[in-house]
């Protein structure tokens, strides 16, 4: 196709652009300083160009004639497409966070048993029945004297490795004897030389007592590691001689 041909054909749809990109075909040819290329998917057409660096070029610029000056069209250069700027970084996913899982163990005590003040020793009181010398009594009746019960768990609820602790309930079978049995945190979690010391707050109950979330959270630490009954009404409670007796039901939260 002849150049008038080419250009004509844009113009009779009106295109008054006053140049175009086309595309380049082949090499340029410096002995004519021509170089052929295709208009708008036009068939071949060879058009004067600018002296310049064509290698590895597809497309150019084409400056035409629209008004028919007789300037005619004239191939300017090489068309360099903008390149686009790289996408922004996605955002950078999180840190992955380890995994969490709740779980329920049922933790025994090592040692359970009772301590007499009046006497000043421990594990003197009804020892060969109503469950023996594990059994857990607390209060004062038929001449026991003041009693303090204990359960002695070590490190076993610490040890769990918890995140943290929903919920501690305690399984206190009834031995014989009506009344709610009273639980404070002891630092003991062996059987202690002497009487059972404990502090902090108390919980309660018949067949069941719920710790309190500082009770609870103090054995997570292993600041708490054994249990003093503290009532004030006679009453005896399962020990280690018992399969559930003073265990420790423990929901926790533990990395998965």
């Amino acid at each position: 196709m002849d150049v008038a041909t080419a250009v004509g054909s844009l113009q009779r749809r009106g295109d008054r652009r006053p140049w175009v990109v086309a595309r380049l075909v082949g090499s340029p040819n410096p002995t004519t300083n021509r170089a052929t290329v295709t208009i708008d998917g036009s068939e071949k057409v060879s058009l004067p160009y600018v002296p310049g660096s064509y290698a590895g070029v597809t497309l150019v610029y084409v400056l035409r004639d629209p008004d028919n000056t007789g300037m005619g069209p004239l191939i300017l250069g090489p068309a360099y497409t903008e390149v686009a700027p790289p996408p922004p970084p996605a955002d950078a996913p999180p840190a992955d966070q380890p995994s969490t899982t709740t779980v329920t163990a049922l933790i025994r005590p090592s040692y359970s048993g009772s301590y007499r003040t009046s006497v000043s020793a421990w594990d003197r009181w009804n020892v060969n029945r109503l469950g023996g010398r594990s059994t857990v009594w607390q209060g004062n009746q038929y001449g026991s004297g003041p009693m303090l019960g204990f359960a002695g768990y070590g490190t076993q609820v610490r040890d769990l490795g918890a995140l943290s602790i929903q919920r501690i309930r305690v399984l206190t079978p009834l031995v014989k004897y009506s009344g709610s049995i009273v639980l404070q945190g002891s630092s003991s979690g062996t059987k202690p030389g002497g009487a059972p010391s404990s502090s902090g707050a108390t919980a309660s109950g018949v067949t069941a007592v719920d710790l309190t979330a500082a009770m609870c959270e103090a054995f997570r630490t292993g600041a708490t590691r054994g249990l003093v009954a503290v009532g004030s009404a006679y009453r005896a409670t399962y020990g280690t001689g018992h399969p559930s007796g003073m265990a420790l039901q423990v929901t926790y939260t533990r990395r998965a």
